[in-house]
């Protein structure tokens, strides 16, 4: 939650920062993608060492040093360059702590609540999120902060997260025999994941070349429908809630039933969320795009992982949120550079068409999987 609270503080109006000291949208969307994509990496090898050393909390503590650092970097930089610097090391410490995080979680958690963990994960999340959003309207539409202000005071909550995980937060691994490493990484371990994972992995790969960064969505908002800059941090505010309200209890409903199904819906959501944004002739309609985005990330991000731990032997968890991390990374670059020359060129609700577009072809390969082949996703 206090790490949400500073991400969003600074995603919510980065994007604009850089296009008031000059980028273009198809660089913000490179950088964009860039960004998420550093993330992703990291969390491959985070994932791998965590498994080979059986640690998870020595991994969450030096993501969260960089997250520590981050705001400050981006405050007292002087050019563009070192603000994307500061940036960059954000997503480093996300990717380095996000893996072993997720892989305690599933580590910890009952086989038969484990929807209802990740859901409980994911809401915490969202709700700093929601905290951030709140936090940067009060400080830009009450206060006047500027840009750089407003990443100062980002760096406050990741600062107290960085505590509670030092003094209070007990590594997964209890047995002495577990805790004893692994010699070494094998190629084997990959063949281990599994054909159910690999196929998963395939939905995955499509689902995140049509997945485009929520910074976008300030961006949309404020050149398209002239939404003033001190309301752009209540897009991330509304995007969290429906994002939290879903998370949950979908969550619960997925432990009691596939999963498998449930990503279908959400896809399908992704879809209705891209044809509103391109739909939209008014700030009305941007809305109801923004409340559909949340409401699918709510139901997509949760279930994807809750089936990787299901998936998958414990032994591998780092390791399979690791790979899948690295496919999302590739993808994520791919599908913001292009989004940010499609805006460029021909407006931004286009790159919200071919996303949607994309999706349907993620959807169609996920009902493909769910013929041909029984993946026992549930409990």
């Amino acid at each position: 939650m206090c790490s949400s609270v500073s991400y969003i503080m600074i995603l919510g109006v980065f994007g604009l920062y850089l296009k008031s000291i000059g980028h273009s949208q198809t660089s913000i969307g490179f950088l964009e993608g860039l960004f998420e994509a550093i993330s992703f990496f990291v969390k491959l090898f985070s994932g791998v060492i965590s498994d080979i050393f059986r640690t998870r909390k020595g991994l969450i503590i030096l993501g969260y040093a960089f997250l520590v650092i981050s705001p400050p970097t981006v405050v007292l930089s002087a050019n563009a360059l070192w603000a994307c610097v500061g940036r960059a090391l954000n997503r480093v410490g996300n990717g380095i702590y996000s893996v072993p995080r997720d892989a305690l979680v599933g580590d910890v958690a009952p086989k038969n609540m484990r929807g209802q963990c990740f859901g409980l994960k994911r809401s915490m999340g969202t709700i700093g999120c929601i905290l951030g959003g709140i936090i940067a309207f009060i400080a830009m539409h009450y206060f006047h902060c500027g840009f750089k202000a407003i990443f100062a005071l980002a760096g406050v909550s990741v600062l107290i997260g960085f505590l509670i995980i030092v003094f209070h937060v007990k590594d997964s691994y209890v047995d002495p025999t577990v805790l004893m490493p692994r010699q070494k990484f094998k190629l084997s371990d990959l063949r281990e994941l599994g054909w159910d994972y690999a196929l998963i992995m395939c939905v995955a790969a499509v689902f995140w070349l049509s997945r485009i960064e929520e910074g976008f969505m300030p961006l949309y908002a404020n050149l398209h429908f002239d939404l003033s800059l001190s309301y752009i941090p209540l897009i991330m505010t509304v995007y969290n809630i429906t994002y939290t309200l879903s998370s949950y209890p979908i969550g619960i409903l997925a432990d009691r039933t596939n999963r498998i199904v449930f990503l279908g819906i959400g896809i399908v959501i992704l879809i209705l969320a891209d044809l509103s944004f391109f739909a939209a002739t008014s700030i009305t309609g941007f809305w109801v795009g923004v409340i559909l985005w949340g409401i699918q990330m709510g139901i997509v991000m949760n279930t994807f992982t809750t089936i990787i731990v299901d998936i998958t032997p414990k032994k591998l968890h780092g390791t399979a949120f690791g790979c899948y991390y690295i496919i999302c990374a590739v993808c994520v670059i791919l599908s913001n550079s292009c989004a940010g020359y499609i805006s460029e060129t021909w407006g931004n609700r286009y790159a919200y068409l071919l996303s949607a577009f994309i999706a349907s072809l993620s959807l169609i390969i996920l009902m493909l999987v769910m013929k041909y082949r029984k993946i026992s996703a549930t409990h």
